[in-house]
């Protein structure tokens, strides 16, 4: 689909895709592909569909771009649809639509996307250069007049295995 980023220390590796609405497709050890914690899957068929779709044609634009891995879902995170008089495209354009890199080093990114809506979201994805740990960090700001009612999905997607182990904070 696009080219990918990279950010790496020598414990963990993390390839995420600005083009493809920012998302983090590989979360390792290193860039094999055999690490690789999250679901992903480079498949041929279907094709990435256009950004640009009809209404009601967004999910399957959508579909035609997922091959697996994180994404951040707003301002929806579930099905077309229209709310307070807005159209919302399946899993919010934040999952589809370009981020710009608005910093980078090797070991850290920020990604920022204004939406249609009025509103900046920006992530900060950092792995720790001292151990195999990843953080991501992510802001929205309102730029309009009015408050703005808003879904927040991360949305990832895992291997099944039996020895991998995930863990959150509490």
């Amino acid at each position: 689909m696009a080219t990918a980023e990279v950010i790496a220390n020598k414990f963990i590796s993390i390839v995420v895709n600005p083009q493809n609405g920012g998302t983090i497709e590989h979360i390792g050890k290193s860039l094999d592909p055999e690490t690789n914690v999250l679901a992903w899957y480079e498949w041929d068929e279907p094709a990435a569909l256009p950004l640009e779709f009809s209404e009601n044609e967004s999910a399957k634009h959508w579909l035609s771009r997922y091959r697996g891995g994180w994404q951040f879902l707003t301002p929806n995170a579930g099905r077309e649809c229209v709310f307070n008089g807005v159209r919302h495209s399946f899993h919010g354009e934040s999952s589809y639509m370009p981020w710009t890199v608005a910093a980078k080093t090797s070991e850290s990114i920020t990604l920022e996307i204004r939406l249609l809506s009025g509103l900046k979201v920006t992530r900060v994805l950092t792995v720790d250069s001292s151990k195999a740990a990843f953080t991501c960090h992510t802001t929205l700001s309102n730029f309009t007049n009015a408050p703005e009612e808003v879904v927040i999905v991360e949305h990832a997607a895992f291997q099944g295995s039996p020895n991998v182990v995930v863990s959150a904070p509490d």
